[in-house]
């Protein structure tokens, strides 16, 4: 069996990125750091099969290549094998620290995430130090590369794409966990737990992930590239051990629920808000969810109940039409009602809107702006569309010659990379300044949001981001 460095790469150009599924962006998009959560589930595997390993997170500790190499002689740790995280606008640097290490170690390099998902054979083309890219969820994969005398024994397996089959390989069909109860629990004692940490409490928090799948798949959304439309729900009981875990092992109090759509599936709640209730643990957890899918009052007062503290919805955009297009079929009557249901029950929730996506003019976008004010969500974030690699989006923007570049670091939060002539990369990011002025320079919201800061330090960090959102 090999040796293996489990790595989350350096900063790119200083500055740290969540590499973790859907989540690609800079830790100024919304003021953390997400834990690696896959990297700490690889972790556990490895270690339960008594395979020498080690996790490094070079993203959350600020480390260079020159130190992560130091860091591996001084443990005396000579990997066979890497296996990165990557995503869309941090491959390029994720791929000349790969180099890098390749060239002092020799080891063989393995990447997973969403643009290795969406775009294999152009990755595997692109940068041939790669040894192989793993399509889809990493966890067996991973199992299988490190227990296989030779990666050539590999060849057709199932989310493995090899360096070697670049020319001789049709598609390589994704690998899935069918079962994720059967997953073990991330190995967070590996990692510097206090790093990561939430903004407006400032403290560490945890991801405790809860199912896999989408089935709406929105065609801008990279979650079908890595877990699919197959919609597999985890054990609410096992959940519920595992933040009992967190919290009795860590301290942690904090816990993102890590899901797609959290609140997809009615008896689950209802299963996860009553294990939740009779074990009355001191602790908060936040998730992402969909508007469609709460569809009570009745509904949004049990999660707060068992516990929940923030929730987060996608709204998109204000146009029917288009936001239709985009599998978000709920009525703006409905965006009210849920906003209105998690303010009474003491819920904080956070809107997410798109601008510049296809059909958007200015006109459209400034609608937009003006349903975010009405709306009236505790928290807003708007951010230009970005077609990634791998999606429907990404492919009708290729087919129509709109894609600006393949620069893919400017594919993030803070540029806008699609050229349709009705819109201008400058006319979308001054619309997104205008958007975080007109919702957050607002009185009532300034009052609003500092309510809910529980520290000195935590008001320093939102006052930064906030300045970086609306300053020229």
């Amino acid at each position: 069996m090999c040796r293996v460095l489990l790595l989350n790469p350096p900063p790119v150009k200083g500055v740290r990125y969540t590499r973790e599924s859907r989540c690609q962006e800079q830790e100024s998009v919304l003021g953390t750091v997400k834990p690696p959560l896959t990297l700490a589930i690889l972790a556990s595997i490895l270690r339960n099969r008594q395979i020498d390993f080690l996790l490094v997170d070079a993203n959350i500790e600020r480390l260079s290549v020159s130190q992560i190499l130091q860091r591996l002689s001084m443990q005396s740790f000579r990997p066979d094998l890497i296996v990165m995280a990557t995503t869309t606008p941090t491959i390029l640097s994720d791929m000349v620290v790969a180099r890098a290490l390749k060239n002092v170690l020799g080891a063989k390099i393995v990447a997973f995430g969403p643009h290795v998902s969406g775009a294999p054979m152009a990755t595997l083309g692109e940068y041939p130090w790669l040894d192989a890219v793993i399509v889809g969820e990493p966890e067996w994969p991973v199992e299988q590369i490190c227990l296989a005398s030779n990666l050539d024994d590999l060849k057709e397996a199932p989310g493995i794409l090899l360096q070697k089959e670049l020319h001789e390989r049709g598609a390589c069909v994704p690998a899935r966990v069918q079962d994720i109860n059967l997953l073990p629990y991330p190995a967070w004692d590996l990692l510097p737990l206090e790093k990561y940490t939430l903004p407006f409490v400032n403290e560490p928090y945890l991801l405790v992930e809860t199912s896999r799948g989408c089935p709406p798949a929105c065609n801008f959304c990279v979650v079908p590239l890595t877990h699919g439309r197959v919609f597999r729900q985890r054990d609410a009981h096992d959940i519920v051990d595992e933040i009992q875990y967190g919290y009795e092992n860590f301290g942690i109090r904090y816990f993102n629920l890590w899901a797609d759509t959290f609140t997809m599936r009615q008896r689950f709640l209802l299963d996860f808000s009553q294990e939740m209730l009779e074990r009355s643990l001191p602790v908060y957890w936040f998730a992402n969810t969909r508007i469609d899918t709460l569809s009570s009052l009745e509904v949004v007062r049990q999660l707060r109940a068992s516990g929940c503290w923030m929730l987060s919805v996608g709204i998109e955009v204000a146009d029917d039409n288009i936001r239709y297009g985009l599998s978000k079929k709920f009525t703006k009557e409905h965006v009210h009602k849920v906003i209105g249901w998690l303010r009474e029950t003491g819920i904080i929730s956070v809107s997410f809107f798109i601008l510049g996506y296809l059909g958007e003019n200015v006109d459209t976008m400034k609608m937009t702006i003006d349903f975010a004010l009405d709306v009236d969500p505790d928290f807003a974030a708007f951010y230009p569309a970005v077609p990634y690699p791998g999606t429907p989006f990404y492919a009708e923007i290729e087919r129509r010659g709109w894609l600006a570049t393949k620069d893919w670091s400017r594919y993030n939060y803070s540029d806008y990379v699609i050229n349709n002539h009705a819109l201008t990369r400058t006319t979308v990011l001054q619309l997104q300044k205008e958007a975080y002025r007109r919702f957050y320079l607002r009185p009532r919201v300034v009052w609003r949001s500092m309510r809910f800061l529980r520290s000195l330090d935590s008001a320093k960090k939102a006052a930064r981001l906030l300045y970086g959102r609306v300053s020229n």
